[in-house]
């Protein structure tokens, strides 16, 4: 069956000629939901940015850093440094 809408014929009420109507097509059972999966972790240089929208560092710390990032990639960099 098509997803679109089903036309079902329903008899004339007093022999008036045909009435036409369109109904819904059949209800899909819907597969239930999987584990709910935890939204993903900004990355470095969005949570880089997001600090910097903030105000909690200046142009100049923020470029030194994105700098930094974009030398070492995505998946490579200090874990651990302390630094905030």
């Amino acid at each position: 069956m098509g997803l679109g809408r089903h036309v079902v014929r329903h008899a004339p009420a007093h022999g008036s000629g045909r009435r036409w109507s369109r109904c819904a097509p059949p209800q899909r059972r819907s597969v239930p939901p999987g584990p709910a999966q935890p939204p993903a972790a900004p990355s470095a240089k969005q949570v880089l940015a997001e600090r910097f929208a903030r105000g909690e560092i200046d142009e100049e710390e923020y470029e030194q850093r994105l700098t930094v990032l974009r030398a070492h990639g995505p998946t490579q960099g200090r874990s651990g440094s302390g630094e905030t």
